[in-house]
């Protein structure tokens, strides 16, 4: 009798159990509605995982700089499928659907599976993501405006033309471009993460970059050319000027060594000036052109100097070409510097010779605070004639500075020696 009783006992049992896990209408509804929404979400979380997988093995190296928005656009889609799951399951416990039903219970399987595949991803990723949003980030970057002020300052200095009309601006630049040129591949090291997460090529900070990049090959490109036609030019002119000197010589034409002749070894020089910023002092190719000019120069001022009272009889001032309408100002201004720094001197006259102020914009490096300077300056010469005997009257050199940038100008007037040119004249004939 017990036997029987234990037996209907269990099957009660189990038969509660089933019952327990049968699913009336509306939970059998409940779980086609979230059945079809697994699909859904599987198809997504497939496409998750291999689109993924495949990118992410060339987005976690350490050299390779990826957007921010790249993970984030992982995460949106990884956010979907969860966002699938969190439907399914407040689907089914709004049913009351009961967790021991096996199509319940794989529905819920589902969405843990999901939910673990989306965080392996999260934090497979989650450091490479963090470096990539501090790089991506320029207050992280604190040199960054100062930087690319400097990039704004050699893009604007090596933007320039004319290398034969501006020696003395080119001559400057030249000598830096080394400098520049390292400083700026440098640079370019430095922030490329920050350029490549920023946009690339559509970056505002590779397009500054890029403008620069641009002035510094167009400038090496003409600098090629302009010492290619150097090494033709050089030897014609000092060739021309010796022609013209052993022609005055002979003619005794001294007015030739101060007027031609050195025109001609004026326009060597101009080349040189240039080309001794474009390569090393002993490179072969310069050498070959310093050795012609100061051979032609050596032979050229014998032959002046056998002529010498001759040129001094037949030297004149300079035209007067400046037409500004500050030149009785400047005039007035270099006489009272002049006469501040020679107070013995007595001026008999003050030549405005250049048509116009010449405008050099150049970039300099500063080695006290590691940077690049940018510096606008418009210079005038002068010549300034003094009487240095009763009969002899010398020209010097003087220079009117204006900085474009401070708006300030300054005077050069210690121009007695040195490299400075000086010419001699007869008093008499300064007028």
């Amino acid at each position: 009798m017990r036997t029987v009783m234990t037996s209907a006992l269990a099957v009660l049992v189990l038969a509660a159990a089933a019952s327990a896990q049968e699913l009336d209408r509306n939970q059998q509804q409940a779980c086609d509605r979230q059945e079809r929404n697994q699909k859904e979400a599987d198809k997504k979380l497939k496409e998750l995982q291999d689109g993924f997988t495949k990118e992410w093995e060339q987005v976690k190296a350490p050299d390779f700089y990826t957007p921010p928005g790249w993970f984030k656009g992982w995460y949106t889609k990884g956010d979907d499928v969860l966002s699938k799951c969190e439907g399914i399951r407040s689907d089914l416990e709004k049913a009351k659907c009961p967790a021991e039903n096996a199509r319940v219970k794989a529905l819920f399987d589902f969405c843990e599976t999901a939910k673990a595949a989306v965080a392996k991803i999260k934090e497979e990723t989650k450091e490479k993501y963090a470096e990539m949003e501090k790089l991506a980030d320029p207050k992280n970057w604190p040199n960054l405006d100062a930087d690319f002020k400097q990039i704004e300052t050699l893009a604007k200095a090596y933007a320039m033309k004319g290398f034969k009309t501006h020696p003395d601006r080119v001559a400057e630049l030249a000598a830096e471009f080394p400098r520049a040129t390292q400083w700026a591949s440098d640079t370019f090291k430095t922030y490329k993460p920050l350029i490549v997460l920023t946009g690339g090529e559509k970056s505002p900070l590779y397009k500054k970059y890029e403008a620069m990049a641009k002035s510094i090959k167009a400038f090496q490109a003409e600098a090629s050319e302009f010492f290619k036609e150097a090494q033709a030019e050089v030897p014609a002119l000092c060739k021309k000027a010796e022609e013209m000197a052993d022609k005055a010589a002979a003619e005794k034409k001294a007015a030739y060594f101060t007027g031609g002749v050195k025109q001609q070894l004026d326009g060597a020089e101009s080349y040189l000036k240039v080309c001794r910023g474009l390569v090393k002092a002993d490179d072969e190719r310069l050498k070959a052109m310093e050795d012609a000019k100061a051979a032609s120069q050596k032979k050229i001022d014998a032959q002046a100097a056998s002529l010498k009272e001759l040129i001094i009889a037949e030297t004149r001032p300079p035209a007067e070409k400046y037409s500004g309408g500050d030149k009785e100002d400047i005039r007035k201004a270099i006489a009272a510097e002049w006469k501040a720094a020679w107070p013995q001197d007595e001026i008999l006259m003050i030549r405005l010779h250049m048509g116009a102020f010449d405008r050099r914009e150049t970039a300099t490096w500063d080695g006290g605070s590691k940077s690049w300077s940018f510096s606008d300056r418009s210079v005038l010469c002068v010549t300034v004639i003094v009487k240095t005997s009763d009969r002899i009257a010398t020209s010097y050199p003087a220079y009117v500075n204006v900085d474009n940038i401070a708006k300030s100008t300054t005077y050069g007037v210690k121009t007695k020696g040195g490299i400075y040119v000086n010419e001699e004249m007869l008093v008499e004939n300064v007028k």
